[in-house]
């Protein structure tokens, strides 16, 4: 239904009126709605570019605004978040943390990890991404496994016990 009055905003808008459309995924819209507007894709703003700006405007030593800019993967705000937002930062943690349990330890870790009310798996995928490419590890199939779920969790109400219990298992099978 948004998407019908979104369609019919853009055939005949407001003559003062600027839309603008911002998404991570440009597929979940219709054809018809997409074609009426102006695509304009972002670049990730550089490593040293983000470092001088978390030092300029924020105070941050130069090592530490380094280490965040490598890990906000072009992208400032995320940089920012893992300077100041608590939870972002837990995320973060969990992921790095949940990459390094030992076998057999992933169990309880993930029950405990999905047990608060306002777990957002969404936001833990994304983080478990960015640690997976902070270890730098070339690992094509847990790279695909762990993408796949994070798409189709957009998508479908995904079980994420079950989901992160499968991926652990399947990560085992990879490495054995």
């Amino acid at each position: 239904e948004s998407q019908n009055a979104l369609l019919k905003v853009s055939e005949d808008p407001p003559p003062s009126a600027l839309i603008i459309l911002v998404m991570s995924d440009p597929e979940a819209i219709r054809e018809t709605v997409s074609s009426r507007f102006q695509k304009i894709y972002f670049s990730p703003v550089s490593r040293a570019r983000i470092a001088s700006w978390l030092q300029r405007d924020f105070g941050v030593a130069k090592e530490k605004s380094d280490m965040l800019a490598a890990r906000s993967f072009g992208a400032p705000g995320r940089a920012l978040a893992l300077l100041r937002d608590a939870r972002f930062q837990a995320l973060h943690a969990a992921a790095r943390k949940f990459r390094s349990l030992p076998a057999g330890a992933h169990r309880a870790f993930v029950k405990d990890l999905i047990a608060p009310e306002d777990f957002r798996f969404e936001a833990f995928l994304d983080a478990l991404i960015a640690a997976l490419a902070a270890e730098g590890k070339k690992d094509p199939a847990l790279w695909h496994r762990v993408l796949r779920i994070r798409r189709e969790s957009e998508y479908f109400n995904l079980n994420p016990r079950l989901q992160l219990e499968a991926l652990v298992n399947q990560s085992a099978k990879i490495k054995g």
